[in-house]
């Protein structure tokens, strides 16, 4: 978790109390999306080796 703070916004969205940055190492599932796409990442296979908020 990066700051505890429900104020901050990414991408003009706010965070919310339970907002987790994610590294993906391994997708079985290559086209499954992503809840919130993040950059150029839209699906599980496009954000291997990556981190993903």
């Amino acid at each position: 978790m990066l700051e505890p703070s429900c104020v901050l916004k990414i991408r003009r969205k706010g965070r919310g109390a339970a907002f987790w940055e994610v590294h993906v190492e391994i997708s079985f599932v290559f086209e499954e999306p992503l809840m919130r796409p993040y950059g150029c990442y839209r699906t599980t296979g496009d954000a291997v080796g990556s981190s993903v908020a």
